[in-house]
């Protein structure tokens, strides 16, 4: 996985244990499940998405494909949208 604004992400992992969430680490762990997959390995790209204690994801694909090109994982919510 790779995480593109670590201090982001730090921030957020911090908060969400303080306040006993683990939305975050499910949704991570489930993220984590997508790159592992030995029928499709894909990897995860984390990035900054300008709310507090969320991220957006992409996804790629060793072929150079696009998988989930817009995504948030939240500390209440994982929710994606798929490339067309």
């Amino acid at each position: 996985m790779k995480i593109l604004n670590e201090e982001h992400f730090e921030n957020v992992k911090r908060y969400a244990e303080s306040i006993g969430d683990t939305s975050l680490r499910k949704c991570l762990e489930r993220l984590k499940s997508w790159e592992e997959n030995p029928d499709c390995p894909s990897e995860i790209s984390l990035y900054y998405d300008h709310a507090p204690y969320s991220f957006g994801f992409t996804q790629h694909y060793p072929d150079g494909r696009t998988g989930i090109v817009w995504a948030v994982c939240s500390i209440t919510e994982c929710r994606t949208v798929l490339s067309p």
